[in-house]
């Protein structure tokens, strides 16, 4: 209303008689609009100039911009008074507002506004805290006092503490969000206009809205607002970090489950032991009994107080170095327990442990004819070590919802991993009981008796209480 009022030359004085528009009326007019601005009423000067025909022939002054056209129409004009309006925040905008803030997520208000309007408005959803400075909420005019924008570095200084940014044009918002990302923050930028594209597309992330947005907006954002809502950014951005946190969970349970495995390949070679697992066994492992559990974790529905957490720097890496070595030591553990149910089994079921000798005493029953007890040994002793196995891969898959919080911490709140802790199991007993696909296996569930059992959920049992060990021990060091 400013710049309306800067043209007038004449009122509409109370009594309806035209008066000359003085610098005292001036004022008490700004006085109004900033006592109406200050309730978070958006104000509106209504000035008119009635002319018999426009000064400028439309039809042949094509060269001139809409600007300058509408410089030439807005002398002299009379002001007819004032009209406020206000338009109330959405149900939630508040709430939403706080979470962000919460998350560490800075949001910003950049509107046409006049500035009185936008600091009541940003101060009613929590944007605009009250005792905030003057740096806290901007008119536009300051990045650009002569004209032309300020040096990149000034911008700068005047961006990193405001949260509102008043009277804003189009090309404001392009200069905003450059100077986000030159102090090296992620910018998400929303926008409905023609003019808002540049700015929606230099953003990181483009927001435009789907029901108010034109075409041009659209194809120019990295998403579409469905319901025109800022509550949804929120929920997107919580969603996000609930599925970016389960695919760390996925990638550093499946990483320790597979190192595990490989490291107890590798130390059955170099101890001289039989391999303890066929490579039927170790496909049957991957696709069947591992798949499903680390699947679920992928589907994690999210710790609570996530939206607490600082957002990750764009080029960080999914697992970081404490997850990574988490993970090595979770496999480490997994590989000496069921090394040693393994062992356990040799020593059970063969009195043997060498390779070497195995293979010569299951040479020796064939030739001469024997019953074959070696390799029977053999085979009950890989089945207790394989049901071990499955059994502490689904426990670790529950010790793996969370990096430092207890199992028994919302222990059930993931239906997906009770289906697929199921889906493990069944597999399992399939593969140790079904006749015909056990003899495929080489696994003999049925002969390991009381006691293979024992030792298989043992091994098991043992895994929990490592892992959820040293879970506490990596809480306590910090």
């Amino acid at each position: 209303p400013n710049y309306v009022l800067d043209v007038c030359k004449t009122w509409v004085g109370r009594d309806g008689s035209v008066e000359a528009f003085s610098d005292a009326a001036r004022e008490d007019a700004m006085r109004t609009i900033d006592i109406l601005s200050s309730q978070a009423l958006r104000v509106l000067a209504i000035a008119v100039r009635p002319m018999a025909q426009l000064p400028f022939d439309p039809e042949e002054d094509q060269d001139s911009s809409a600007d300058e056209k509408m410089g030439i129409l807005c002398q002299d004009l009379t002001l007819m008074g004032l009209v406020a309006s206000i338009d109330p925040p959405r149900a939630g905008v508040r709430d939403a507002v706080q979470a962000a803030q919460n998350g560490h997520i800075r949001v910003m208000m950049i509107t046409g506004d006049y500035l009185k309007t936008a600091a009541a408005i940003a101060q009613d959803v929590g944007i605009l805290e009250p005792d905030v400075g003057e740096r806290g909420a901007l008119d536009c005019t300051s990045l650009r006092p002569s004209g032309d924008y300020l040096p990149d570095l000034k911008i700068d200084e005047l961006t990193k503490d405001a949260r509102v940014f008043a009277r804003a044009k189009p090309e404001d918002k392009l200069e905003i969000v450059k100077s986000l990302q030159r102090q090296g923050l992620v910018s998400a930028m929303t926008g409905d206009g023609v003019n808002d594209a540049p700015a929606l597309n230099a953003a990181d992330i483009g927001v435009a809205m789907g029901i108010q947005g034109t075409e041009v907006a659209k194809g120019a954002s990295a998403m579409i607002l469905t319901d025109d809502n800022f509550v949804s950014i929120v929920g997107a951005v919580e969603k996000g970090r609930v599925i970016y946190a389960g695919i760390q969970k996925f990638v550093a349970f499946i990483m320790s489950v597979h190192i595990a495995e490989v490291l107890q390949i590798f130390i059955c070679i170099v101890s001289e032991l039989p391999v303890m697992r066929t490579p039927l066994q170790i496909l049957y492992l991957i696709l069947v009994t591992d798949l499903a559990p680390s699947i679920a974790l992928g589907l994690e529905p999210g710790q609570a107080g996530i939206m607490n957490d600082r957002p990750r720097p764009k080029k960080q890496p999914i697992l970081l170095w404490w997850m990574w070595v988490s993970t090595v030591a979770n496999a480490a553990i997994l590989t000496a327990i069921i090394i040693s149910v393994y062992i356990w089994g040799l020593d059970t079921f063969v009195n043997e442990r060498n390779v070497k000798m195995i293979s010569r005493m299951v040479v020796d029953e064939e030739a001469n004819g024997l019953p074959g007890h070696t390799k029977r040994g053999l085979e009950q002793a890989q089945t207790v070590a394989f049901i071990s196995l499955v059994w502490s891969e689904n426990i670790r898959a529950y010790t793996s919802r969370s990096f430092d919080s207890p199992v028994c911490k919302e222990l059930c709140t993931n239906r997906y991993m009770q289906g697929a802790i199921g889906v493990a199991q069944a597999a399992l007993y399939t593969a140790i009981f079904l006749p015909g696909l056990s003899d495929i296996l080489g696994l003999k569930g049925a002969d390991i008796g009381l006691k293979g059992w024992i030792a298989a959920l043992v091994g098991a049992g043992a895994c929990l209480v490592a892992c959820e060990a040293y879970k506490a021990l990596q809480w306590l060091a910090g």
